[in-house]
């Protein structure tokens, strides 16, 4: 067994500031909610929009059927295999569907291209009422 892999492992929460970093870092973050009763999580590509997350989804689509003010939960992480280090963050939160041209125009110049197929014409933000984050290392943190 490697020295590495005996060294003790640090588990530390992660401040608001760094969540978003981290979230902001990511193409692809996992959408959670209850679909006809059942849980449901879905890949997702993202963006971070003044501490909110936005996704691009269509009508007809499981996530395309969300309503507006619906609970939901989404998480994305990063990990090093080899350092066996990582971390993650999960946003609880609720839909709100956008709908106005002003800020529809303006999520149209950010950088957010879903890799599903098809068109994508319904944005979707999560407004969270809750942000943590934690990170494991074999290193201490830093003071």
């Amino acid at each position: 067994m490697s020295e590495e892999a005996t060294a003790p492992v640090w588990m530390d929460d992660l401040d608001g500031d760094v969540c978003w970093r981290l979230m902001a870092g990511q193409p692809v973050g996992r959408v959670g909610f209850v679909w006809d009763g059942r849980p449901k999580v879905l890949p997702v590509n993202h963006a971070v929009d003044e501490e909110t997350i936005v996704v691009r989804t269509a009508h007809g689509t499981m996530l395309g059927g969300l309503d507006s003010d619906q609970i939901v939960a989404f998480e994305v992480d990063g990990v090093d295999d080899a350092a066996e280090t990582g971390w993650s963050v999960l946003v609880e939160g609720r839909t709100a569907e956008v709908t106005t041209p002003a800020e529809l125009d303006r999520l149209g110049r950010i950088a957010l291209h879903p890799w599903a197929p098809g068109e994508r014409d319904r944005w979707l933000r999560i407004v969270p009422t809750s942000v943590t984050g934690r990170a494991i290392s074999r290193r201490p943190s830093s003071p």
